[in-house]
């Protein structure tokens, strides 16, 4: 089986643990195609999976009959269709997934950074320690309206819900607009020293923001794959994880109406949003600070 690997390092991470479970399932030999947006000139994306400990090996030229996703929803049909299709999707579902071998191969094949790792030692002090993730920056252009990017209430909720939870729990934020977020979660401890790659640039080093949401042992998240993953790559008992109810916005214009029901686990909090791309003001909150 052929997967074709697009969009940025959140999507190839679904895509790759989608390859790698359903390939071990079928008892097939797996191959990745790389050949769409990342590859564009002007892309902003970047071949991103080297990163972590994965096993990738790329297909000479795609052969086979595609197979596209069922719109973003679970399908089982992709255990019995024939050997050798091109799979096409996102795959955004942990239904797919073995869990153990997902996990394991996408830990960070070499250490971070030093400034990472001083941010992790900070996570690592305190006793409930949360991230949230905040997407604004690609989510703000027309042409990607359909996503949405979260009201201020929606991040206020989320924070809400865990406190009342664990009093004691302190915030990081990971942003695309760190700017933004100083405004908004004044007095936090915004981590933005890792950038993303480009298809211009290589690869970024955005996959350690990954790795120190994974230490955190709870989060609320934004829409995106990219926080998503920061939630699911460690599990924690008693973890909280708040997501929103609605993964799109809706204003979709009539195109397709995907079925995004399976993106978000049933042990997640879902929180209902109004999607905005508004500023709004908010009390701080008791976050998560560097120490010096």
């Amino acid at each position: 089986m052929i997967v074709r690997l697009q969009g940025g390092v959140g999507n190839q991470m679904f895509q790759y643990a989608f390859g790698r479970s359903v390939a071990q399932a079928r008892n097939e030999e797996l191959l990745f195609d790389k050949r769409g947006d990342m590859d564009a000139p002007g892309s902003r994306m970047a071949y991103s999976l080297g990163a972590f400990k994965t096993e990738v090996n790329f297909a000479a030229g795609v052969t086979g009959a595609p197979y596209e996703e069922p719109l973003f929803s679970y399908g089982k049909e992709v255990y019995a269709v024939p050997n050798g299709m091109h799979f096409i999707g996102y795959w955004q579902t942990e239904k797919y997934f073995d869990s153990e071998l997902v996990r394991a191969e996408l830990t960070l094949r070499n250490p971070v950074s030093a400034q990472t790792q001083r941010v992790a030692d900070v996570i690592l002090a305190v006793p409930n320690s949360a991230f949230i993730h905040v997407r604004r920056t690609d989510y703000l252009v027309p042409l990607n309206a359909f996503m949405g990017s979260l009201a201020m209430d929606y991040y206020e909720q989320g924070m809400r819900h865990i406190r009342e939870r664990m009093p004691d729990v302190t915030f990081s934020v990971f942003s695309d607009d760190p700017e933004w977020c100083r405004q908004n979660f004044q007095g936090c401890h915004i981590v933005d020293h890792n950038k993303a790659g480009t298809a211009g640039s290589g690869p970024g080093q955005e996959h350690e923001d990954l790795f120190l949401m994974s230490l955190c042992r709870h989060a609320v998240i934004a829409n995106s794959s990219f926080g998503w993953w920061g939630a699911w790559l460690r599990d924690y008992p008693g973890k909280i994880v708040v997501a929103p109810t609605q993964w799109f916005s809706g204003n979709l214009g009539g195109r397709w109406s995907p079925d995004t029901s399976d993106i978000v686990p049933e042990r997640w909090v879902k929180l209902w949003t109004q999607k905005s791309c508004n500023s709004l003001n908010t009390k701080s909150p008791r976050c998560l600070t560097r120490r010096k």
